[in-house]
């Protein structure tokens, strides 16, 4: 009996003594990784933007073009040049499949920037930027082109 009384305040002791005490750190504990958060693209809102992108463009080109063949036919009537873009005057010049080949391969080009910038940190915030300016130009070159 008198060993158990003994062995118990033994255990006692050496527990009590352990529960304030800290064990000393041998290794540092390792750094948390940061996982990449992949930045989520606004979907819904990326596409109806393509698609207002790809309609503007089609009706602009589609008014240019209509407005070459109709100074072709009148030239007399129609003075000025019917495209005020310096940039995409050349391409008016090219037969209509290309014409319009070339046009959705520059709102295919500004969908993809678009769509880059809402990946990225740094442009995040204005990813919608060059789809509203293309949208915007084309619209301007259609009202221009139907008056």
């Amino acid at each position: 009996m008198r060993v158990r009384r003994k062995i118990a305040l033994l255990m006692f002791l050496a527990m009590s003594t352990g529960i304030g005490a800290q064990a000393q750190k041998l290794v540092e504990d390792p750094k948390p990784v940061k996982k990449e958060v992949r930045l989520q693209v606004p979907k819904r809102l990326w596409l109806s933007l393509s698609a207002l992108t790809y309609t503007a463009a089609a009706l602009d080109m589609h008014a240019t073009a209509d407005a070459v063949q109709f100074k072709k036919k009148y030239p007399a009537f129609y003075l000025g040049n019917p495209e005020a873009d310096p940039i995409a005057r050349p391409f008016v010049k090219l037969p209509a499949p290309a014409y319009y080949a070339c046009g959705f391969a520059l709102a295919t080009g500004v969908n993809w920037l678009g769509y880059q910038m809402s990946r990225s940190r740094k442009w995040r915030k204005v990813w919608w930027l060059p789809q509203a300016v293309s949208m915007s130009a084309n619209g301007y070159g259609y009202y221009t082109s139907t008056r």
